[in-house]
């Protein structure tokens, strides 16, 4: 009963402190979730800021749009206007080349009035030099020539006049055309200036709009965000509220359990004093009303225990090495054979199937044929317990998942259909058939033959005792543990149901000596 309530406080001891753990944890992530949801704030904030800035921007776009349709409607005014110019330009500019036709040809009339102005002086000289030889009958001819003389005069000049008048225009037409012809190359030079420049435009308006478009998108992304970002925000504050309940209600149970604790601490004080009356008497009946099959006489008569061991490694706990066992439950069983002064004989137990002289078949059939006891990680069961006497515990252990990194199972839920191996009839069978009923169970012979299946990936994961899952790892850095615990287990050395009161006691002390030794030697990198 001490050992139960022993037991019982200490488990109350780790709860509570557990449960502080919690608490403290509870309120360090109220805490952080607070600050989280500072953080959101000002993010929600910040988002809308740029939603409204995205959101002028936008606007201003669309102006610069506008603005540019104009620019863009005005350079096509322009550019048409040029081109009338250019137009108008061509049809003045055939209209002085008519001019200057017609006064190349009014150059030609005025050539052939002088000529005619020539032959009329000739003929009037002609005339003179005739009534000159007529004598008295050419008296009446110097009528006629003084007639065409002054007409003939008059014509030249004015032939002359006209000659230079025609010179002029055209002179001055080909002045005009010359000119004409430049303003029309610069007409055609600014056409495809103002061409370009519609054509830029053009280019600017489309690259507005694809910029409005990408700013309405963004726009309506950040509007979304900040949608997103105060929903966030109100869910982190509803978190906050209830991690702060949940860390209030754990405060509330640490001190209750403090408060049991205290009241456990005081019971087993109680029943030391029980137990140091009790203790001489338990011994007397123990003598007179048993009769053990295996004590501590027996075995200091024969100078050797027998003590058992699976042949199967399991991590640090036992391993062989040419015929040698070593590990932690070696060093146990070393220990205790000093204690009781005798030579120790370890045996190599195959794991078996509940028959007599195997590891199994001392909790199914009660044999211990071969050897006196075992050391070799069973784990503390009800209905072992109903065939054999277990020691006080010597390790506190629990079943764990190791995966194949490359199967991305990184949880338990993630086992669902997957293949788990086990071995045949251990206890990890047990938590694994009872924790992860939607997996299928694969189970083996030996615990070596589940270790391959993994390998070999004829299995997605398997299930094993938390100091031999972290041995795997460090083993194989291909496989990973997950940290969820299927089930909590103790180890103790396997008795005969009927072993004897003081060997019982002498097991018991050596294992409360030593474990927190053997802890330490073989799992350094771990703390309790």
């Amino acid at each position: 009963m001490q050992g139960a309530c022993r037991y019982i406080f200490r488990s109350m001891q780790a709860i509570g402190e557990e449960t502080g753990q919690v608490a403290r944890a509870g309120d360090d992530v109220a805490a952080l979730a607070q600050e989280l949801q500072t953080h959101l704030t000002r993010n929600t904030e910040n988002t809308e800021a740029s939603a409204r800035t995205l959101g002028r921007v936008a606007d201003q776009g669309r102006g610069i749009q506008e603005e540019a349709r104009k620019d863009q409607e005005l350079v096509t005014s322009t550019v048409e206007a040029v081109r009338l110019v250019a137009q108008s330009t061509r049809g003045v500019a055939e209209a002085i080349e008519d001019m200057k036709g017609v006064s190349d040809h009014i150059v030609q009339i005025t050539d052939t009035i002088r000529n005619l102005a020539k032959q009329t002086n000739l003929l009037a000289l002609n005339a003179s030099i005739e009534a000159a030889r007529a004598g008295e009958h050419g008296r009446a001819s110097p009528w006629w020539r003084r007639r065409c003389a002054p007409l003939a005069e008059a014509s030249t000049r004015a032939a002359e006049e006209i000659g230079k008048l025609a010179a002029s225009s055209r002179d001055l037409a080909q002045v005009a055309v010359d000119r004409m012809e430049d303003a029309r190359v610069r007409v055609e030079a600014t056409d495809e200036k103002a061409e370009l420049t519609r054509q830029s435009l053009d280019r600017v308006l489309g690259a507005v709009e694809e910029v409005l478009d990408s700013l309405g998108s963004a726009s309506r992304s950040a509007q979304e965000q900040a949608e997103a970002a105060r929903e966030m925000t109100q869910a982190v504050q509803t978190v906050t509220e209830r991690v702060s309940d949940q860390a209030e209600r754990l405060r509330r149970t640490d001190a209750g359990l403090q408060e049991q604790s205290g009241a456990a601490e005081a019971i087993e004080e109680r029943l030391q004093r029980v137990e140091k009356g009790s203790s001489s008497l338990g011994q007397t009946l123990f003598r007179l009303d048993h009769n053990p099959s295996l004590s501590l006489e027996d075995l200091r008569r024969r100078g050797t225990a027998r003590i058992g061991v699976e042949k199967n490694d399991v991590g640090v706990f036992h391993f062989w090495r040419g015929g040698r066992v070593e590990g932690f439950d070696a060093d146990l069983a070393t220990a205790l054979c000093q204690a009781m002064g005798v030579r120790p004989e370890l045996v190599p137990v195959p794991w078996g199937n509940g028959e007599p002289g195997t590891v199994t078949g001392t909790w199914t059939a009660g044999s211990f044929e071969g050897f006196d006891f075992l050391v070799t990680t069973a784990t503390k069961l009800p209905e072992r317990i109903e065939r054999v006497t277990f020691s006080d515990s010597y390790f506190e252990s629990g079943q764990m998942v190791v995966t194949r990194r490359e199967t991305g199972i990184l949880r338990l839920m993630d086992l669902k259909g997957r293949a788990v191996g086990v071995t045949r009839g251990a206890t990890n069978e047990q938590a694994a058939r009872g924790k992860l009923k939607h997996s299928q169970i694969v189970s083996f012979p030996s615990w070596p033959e589940v270790v391959r299946a993994l390998e070999s990936g004829a299995v997605d994961a398997l299930v094993i005792d938390s100091p031999v899952a972290w041995e795997l790892v460090k083993e194989h850095p291909g496989f990973d543990a997950l940290e969820a615990l299927l089930t909590r287990e103790h180890f103790g050395i396997t008795l005969p149901r009927d072993v004897s009161w003081d060997l019982k006691e002498l097991v018991d002390q050596v294992v409360r000596r030593e474990r927190e030794r053997l802890f330490r030697k073989w799992f350094p990198d771990r703390v309790r």
